[in-house]
């Protein structure tokens, strides 16, 4: 290390060689853990670690450990310390402790000791924003800041803005105070203040939560309340002796402050609790307060974190209405207590530049925050945040005074801004407007008698609660010892923050009572020294002054702290001679300044190590990392032994010459990994499930982390450091996702899952004989295994007639592409796109159409939708094994009954009539017209958002309304049947291929739930208004003709047929030797073909449209044919694209592709392809969103060998009454697939409804097709006959690389 370090230090610190004392409590919270000073066994490791950093090198020093820490300080302090007597002895010891002890709790105890030891005063403290940026600011800010470290040079950098609403919309009321609650000057205060007075809690303390030793019992907080009111009642409290202590009117509020607080002064800790720290905890941890989900606390945990939470004014709010018990006891405030003889204020005005008298002005400003010294293991030099926070424009207040008396008087200026009006409009009375009074400005002035009267100006900059700069990393370097005023910050640097002086007000301005008093100093005084004195004055009011009493002996908050006199009801009636009021307005504007942008750019060299990676890290992953991959045999090298697993640690370096045969090297980066404690809950070996919500959280956790990753060399690293870790599908899933969603990743393409993950996809009874072509045919030479085609069941089962479409293996990679595009947790950046919800239905409608139509030629009714309380039919057997839990997956016997679920071992506990309940609440919104939000608002179900607002509360990802009310229907519904074979583990059984998007579409019961599903969406769309004839026309366009034409020229005659292919497994083999093997599957195929369409353009300009194309059966199953609103239903997309029509020539021919659809993909890029092409050539480029976009070969059904009669049905609208305002304009195929997928990074490409124009019911209940046709649209009869005969795979050589 010190030769690899060795070239760029230019300043090398020595340290000196000391006894280590024992760091064995304190280490017992790991590295990654969260830390939380409300936590007491927290406190406790706080608490040791500051006792070592604190040294005792003076008495001063001993008398700060006895009074912080009494209890734990027996006998003479130095024989527990020995030699932390000088900052040397300091500094080695920190040095020491810096790698060993969790980074949070290192840096707390750390501070505490810097502010507090004699012999560090004046060494000042960077702000904890720039340590530890990640409690401040947005999360995904930081892939792009290392991508700016890493690619440009400092000079080269430009700040990278944060958005302002990134954790919420206005959707959530407590929202709108988000800028005050998420402020980092306000949340770097709190954490200030408990750095300048450290708290201390007991050591007896219950155990709940095994992990934070931890246990809180609400009776407890409720019984430690009540006892403390009850002292407030009686005016006293007991100390642990059982004396009385009186709640005086001096110092009553202290004790009752230290008892709340119950920091190590708190008189009887035993009897009065721990209210307040004990508050933070339960809701803090109110997520899962038995460590059911091995979730750690919320920010309310953390003092850094917590007042960005509503929560945290709520519970502060409890605790000042005990205070203010107490303070309605003491007697009130008379005239002569409040007035200054011989003072009068005779005016007060506010001049804010700009602005008219006594405005304040407000509006947003931005700021540039250093993340670089909070980074780890990131290149040198700054890399700027560029936050928005409110600021107010600079004021100052102008006093006139008269000195009446005979002599020059010092008195104390205290300045307080209250509104005037309440929530409801009403002017407030005076013991309500007191506890709103916000202290602006306390400070000292003398006032002569001569002239009598004066003026006393003051700047806003210079206020007594305010920190009016920061010290940076930076500023520090520059100015070591720095100025007297920045001495003082180190102390009271959890001094408000400058620019939250001022409340944001309104656009027409908010009415507000300015007050100022000036008292005498003589009753101020403390011990005869004048306030403002000393080295640490200012945000003295917040944060008191280090090394002095507080400087100001009137009550804090005088003259508001009490209950008015008897006679006054308003602020004017309270007023004395040395006081005034006056209105004022404050004035908010919405304008931000400045913003700026900033843009990076990747190599496409840098995308193709990036592409290879990728495949290295998917390959085979249940082998570990350490085992060569790919074709060019390419190795992980890993920065040090954390990242391998316990098992493998021990022989790491044996490992590296054991595996020789690597040709290719891929370096590693050292990181700092997150905590993944939650996600590594579920076992490597446990079955993994995106329809279990514990599983969903533990997908989204992974996820997170992997979207968070400053840089794509801290994802790799990341990666790599879990892959063996995690569970194999977990892991394949939330690298997935992430890679689909990272912006570095854009164009990095994912293999299909069929290839990493073969046993999801291949009968079990293959891989015995895969793995012995492996092991003995030599690599070129090994023969395919051909999967024959009725492996899962026969045809005594009528629904195996359907076996190839529902266990086709594109089909099921659709449905597991589709939720890595739509995950249903995670960050909300990617799980809440553009009509997602409306997607879920749509998608899901046209399966159930594909698949009735499937039955139609197979001789089988439609679809019956799920009878939740009567015996489920149809069994399902797949045949398949499950790769984590080495087993079979489990099958479902017929007329199985769906049972409530109780599976503790996957946190799952479901009852079927909570599945009921959620679906009629659902079925009375839809009847009334709106739905309930969280906030207990109506939202209505309009014809624009209603589907995608039911759609997303059916599929109950993240973003549903009102979850607690709609609760989860679809997931719930896949677990109940997913786990029908043992719904009470009473045989300890996993969930059924129901349970896995990868293989759910396999079983006929995937089907008739999802009949179910549609059947509610229906009720929503049968209550709109249908479409009338102006809204499906498109004035001077008419088509006259269409047909369909196959390659050998037959009009309107589609062919069917079988057609194998191989696909290779060894990708997807552990511990199997490398090379390729195939297995030989048959799937159902059609041939190409190609629209012609016949349109005229009778208007006299160039026309825009989109061509829409769909397909339907035109009989039912009992060979009637159908009324167009039972046919609708049954309506297929084909394609959709956009086409412009001149008027001159009047006609024109389109002609498409079958192959271009924008359904469909048109092929499935391999390991193989990538490893040969990892760019592709362009029009490859959208498919790893569009990846989820429907298999092509399944594009038409199969038909009969009679050939089955259909619909073809062409539309053009208008373009203008379509389009979409992109951020970027759609080019290529760029709208591929897009129809079922959307678009990456954009809206979904059509604004009219999914489904358009079969959607909604027709105007006439009876009306044929025929009957709805307006000029713009023509049908065509068109027959699907099915050849029931095998094609041969194509030339396998144009998809394979040599090694």
């Amino acid at each position: 290390m010190a030769t690899r370090f060795g070239e760029d230090t230019t300043t090398r610190i020595p340290v000196k060689n000391i006894t280590f004392p024992d760091l064995t409590f304190v280490t017992q919270l790991g590295r990654r853990d969260n830390f939380s000073l409300f936590v007491p066994r927290h406190q406790k490791m706080a608490e040791r670690l500051i006792i070592i950093f604190m040294g005792n090198n003076a008495t001063s020093m001993l008398m700060l450990i006895k009074t912080l820490f009494p209890e734990h300080i027996v006998g003479d302090p130095m024989l527990l310390l020995p030699g932390m007597r000088t900052f040397e002895d300091f500094m080695a010891v920190a040095v020491y402790a810096r790698e060993r002890v969790n980074p949070y709790l290192y840096v707390y105890a750390l501070s505490v000791a810097i502010l507090h030891r004699p012999d560090a005063k004046g060494i000042q403290l960077p702000p904890l924003s720039e340590m530890f940026p990640e409690k401040y600011v947005d999360g995904s800010l930081f892939s792009r800041a290392r991508e700016e470290a890493n690619i440009l040079n400092e000079q080269q950098r430009l700040p990278l803005e944060i958005p302002m609403d990134y954790t919420a919309t206005d959707l959530e009321p407590e929202h709108r105070v988000a800028y005050f609650r998420e402020d980092l000057g306000i949340n770097l205060h709190h954490w200030h203040w408990h750095l300048v007075y450290p708290t201390q809690g007991p050591t007896e303390i219950d155990i709940n939560r095994d992990v934070d030793q931890l246990r809180v019992d609400l009776s407890d907080i409720e019984r430690w309340r009540d006892r403390i009111v009850e002292a407030v009642q009686v005016g006293r409290v007991v100390d642990n002796s059982g004396k009385d202590i009186e709640l005086t009117e001096t110092g009553g509020i202290d004790v009752l402050g230290n008892m709340i607080e119950a920091s190590a002064l708190s008189p009887n800790y035993n009897l009065y609790g721990d209210l307040h720290n004990f508050g933070h905890v339960v809701i803090a941890l109110a997520h899962d307060p038995d460590h059911r989900h091995l979730e750690t606390f919320s920010v309310m945990g953390d003092t850094a974190t917590a007042m960005r939470d509503p929560a945290f004014y709520r519970w502060h709010a409890t605790i000042d209405d005990i205070f203010q018990m107490h303070k309605r006891t003491l007697p009130r405030y008379t005239a002569s207590q409040l007035d200054y003889q011989g003072i009068r204020v005779t005016s007060v005005e506010v001049d804010t530049q700009n602005a008219p008298k006594n405005t304040f002005l407000t509006f947003w400003q931005q700021y540039d925050i250093d993340l670089s010294r909070g980074m780890d293991f990131a290149p040198r030099g700054s890399i700027f945040a560029r936050v928005t926070q409110l600021q107010h424009s600079p004021f100052s207040y102008k006093i006139q005074v008269e000195n009446n008396s005979k002599e020059s008087r010092i008195g104390t200026v205290r300045i307080f801004l209250a509104p005037k009006f309440d929530e409801r409009g009403q002017p407030m009375l005076f013991n309500d407007q007191r506890i709103l009074m916000v202290e602006m400005d306390k400070f000292q002035v003398t006032i002569k008698n001569n002239p009598k009267a004066s003026t006393i100006s003051r700047d806003s900059t210079k206020s007594s609660i305010t920190i009016p700069f920061e010290r940076t990393f930076r500023d520090l370097e520059a100015r070591p010892a720095g100025q007297v005023d920045a001495d003082a910050f180190n102390y009271c640097g959890c001094g408000w923050p400058e620019h939250m002086l001022v409340p944001k007000g309104t656009g027409d301005g908010f009415p507000c009572q300015l007050f100022v008093m000036v008292s005498n100093i003589a009753d101020d005084r403390v011990d005869g020294s004048a306030p403002g004195q000393g080295t640490c004055a200012e945000s003295s009011s917040f944060c008191g002054i280090r090394d002095k009493k507080y400087p100001d002996k009137r009550s804090m908050g005088f003259p508001f702290d009490r209950v008015a006199r008897t006679g006054v009801d308003t602020l004017q009636q309270f007023l004395t001679p040395n006081m005034a009021v006056i209105d004022v307005n404050i004035k908010f504007s919405s304008k931000v300044e400045p913003p700026k942008k900033s843009v990076a750019m990747v190599s496409m060299e840098q995308k193709m190590l990036m592409q290879s990676q990728i495949l290295c890290l998917l390959e085979r992953p249940g082998e570990p990392i350490f085992v060569p991959k790919g074709s060019q045999r390419a190795v992980f090298d890993v920065p040090n032994s954390e990242y391998m697993t316990d098992k493998y640690r021990p022989l790491m370096n044996d490992l590296a010459s054991r595996f020789k045969d690597a040709t290719l090297h891929m370096p590693i980066k050292e990181i700092v990994m997150p905590n993944i404690s939650q996600p590594l809950r579920l076992a490597r070996n446990d079955n993994f499930s995106l329809f279990i919500a514990n599983h969903q959280k533990m997908a989204a956790k992974l996820i997170d982390v992997f979207l968070n990753m400053p840089t794509y060399e801290d994802f790799l690293a990341a990666c790599v450091f879990c892959r063996d870790r995690m569970n194999c599908d977990l892991f394949v899933y939330a690298v997935s996702v992430a890679v689909l969603h990272r912006p570095d990743t854009k164009g990095i393409h994912i293999p299909p899952l069929s290839e990493i993950l073969p046993r999801k996809f291949i009968p079990a009874s293959a891989f015995s004989m895969v793995q012995e072509a492996l092991a003995i045919q030599p690599d070129g030479l090994r023969d395919t295994i051909v999967i024959p085609q009725n492996s899962t069941g026969s045809n005594l089962d009528p629904e195996h007639r359907l076996a190839y479409f529902r266990e086709d293996i594109g089909l099921n990679l659709h449905h597991w592409h589709w939720h890595m595009v739509y995950p249903y947790e995670g960050p909300r950046v990617i799980v809440d796109k553009d009509r997602r919800g409306e997607l879920f239905y749509y998608m899901h409608k046209q399966v159930m159409a594909r698949y009735n139509i499937e039955r139609f030629c197979n001789q089988l009714g439609r679809t019956r939708k799920l009878q939740v309380r009567e015996p489920l039919d149809e069994g399902y057997f797949p045949k398949l094994t499950n790769i984590n839990t080495n087993r079979e997956w489990p099958g479902r016997r017929s007329r199985a009954r769906l049972m409530d679920v109780d599976k503790e071992q996957f946190g799952l506990h479901l009852d079927i009539e909570s599945l009921e309940r959620w679906t009629d609440r659902i079925i009375e919104a839809i009847n009334v017209g709106s739905v309930i939000d969280a906030q207990g608002r109506a939202i209505p179900l309009d014809e624009v958002r209603g589907i995608d607002i039911l759609g997303n509360i059916i599929e109950a990802s993240i973003i549903s309304i009102n979850p607690n009310l709609y609760g989860d229907i679809h997931n719930g519904y896949h677990d109940v049947i997913s786990f029908a074979h043992d719904p009470d583990n009473k045989h300890m059984e996993g969930f059924g291929v129901l349970g896995d998007p990868s293989t759910a579409m396999r079983d006929p019961a995937f089907y008739r739930l999802h009949a179910y599903i549609d059947q509610i969406f229906q009720m929503h769309k049968s209550s709109l208004p249908w479409y009338t004839s102006a809204q499906l026309g498109f004035p001077g366009i008419r088509i006259t003709s269409v047909e369909v034409a196959t390659e050998v020229g037959r009009k309107n005659e589609l062919d069917t047929f079988w057609q194998q292919i191989d696909l290779d497994v060894s990708r997807g083999m552990d511990f199997s030797p490398w090379g390729p093997c195939f297995v030989r599957v048959t799937r159902l195929q059609h041939t190409p073909f190609r629209y012609r369409i016949q349109v005229e353009n009778n208007s006299n300009t160039t026309l825009a449209g989109t061509v829409r194309i769909f397909l339907a059966p035109k009989f039912n199953e009992l060979g009637e044919q159908m009324p167009l609103n039972d046919q609708r239903h049954f309506f297929i997309e084909l394609d959709k694209f956009s086409i412009r029509f001149r008027s001159n020539p009047r006609v024109s021919l389109i002609e498409r592709d079958s192959s271009s659809s924008s359904v469909t993909i048109p092929f499935a890029r391999t390991f193989s392809e990538l490893e040969a092409n990892p760019a592709g050539p362009p029009e490859l480029q959208p498919f790893n969103y569009c990846g989820c976009g429907w298999p092509d070969n399944l594009l038409i059904p199969k038909g009969t060998a009679e050939g089955y009669p259909c619909e073809l049905f062409v539309m053009i609208s208008n373009m203008e009454d379509d389009k979409i305002d992109q951020p970027n304009p759609i080019t290529g195929s760029d709208a591929d697939s897009s129809s079922y997928c959307g678009l990456r990074d954009m809206k979904y490409p059509d604004r009219r409804s999914m489904g358009f124009p079969f959607d909604r019911v027709c105007r006439n209940t009876t009306m044929q097709l025929k009957d709805f046709l307006t000029p713009n649209m023509a049908v065509a009869d068109v027959r699907i006959f099915f050849n029931n005969h095998i094609e041969p795979p194509k030339d396998r050589a144009l998809n394979m690389t040599s090694s």
